[in-house]
């Protein structure tokens, strides 16, 4: 019986270390189908960051829409006009910008203009411009930054400009 009892421990003690070097398919399948896992500096030195970041708001240039017109009278816009978001620099991985933004005149807008004199019809864009620099920290503690510009149309306005 002692002897019996004894070959029952040693295979059992050999199937239990041999489990260890043998995966079953089913292990193996599980072991497959885990994500890689990301190097370290995905997880802290990876992304970019802003610094310096300027916000602020600025007036584009007026663009004209109309033909002249020798007022009183009223002068309507004969063009349309879009303008998106303007970049200036690299904002590549940068995901706290916004690039869907349009701001566009449309043709036939009127105005009445009283005061004697020579006009056309104005277009003026109000931007909210971010800038700053777009910083990245390398895994050997270096850093590399660029410049950066977006200027985000908010809304537009016409405008009458006397030539003279």
């Amino acid at each position: 019986m002692a002897k019996r009892c004894k070959q029952m421990v040693v295979i059992l003690m050999s199937i239990w270390f041999g489990m260890g070097f043998v995966q079953s398919p089913t292990v193996h399948a599980k072991t497959i189908q885990k994500n890689p896992i990301a190097p370290m500096e995905h997880y802290y030195w990876g992304g970019y960051r802003k610094e310096g970041v300027r916000k602020y708001q600025e007036w584009g240039n007026i663009e004209r829409v109309s033909d002249n017109l020798v007022t009183p009278g009223w002068i309507y816009s004969q063009k349309k006009l879009e303008r998106g978001v303007e970049v200036t620099g690299a904002i590549d991985e940068i995901l706290t910008i916004s690039l869907f933004s349009r701001v566009s005149s449309e043709k036939g807008y009127g105005v009445l203009i009283n005061t004697p004199g020579t006009y056309y019809l104005g277009y003026k864009i109000l931007y909210e411009v971010e800038e700053g620099y777009r910083v990245k920290d390398d895994v050997f503690g270096g850093t590399s930054r660029n410049y950066y510009k977006v200027r985000r149309p908010v809304y537009g306005q016409y405008e009458p400009v006397r030539v003279h």
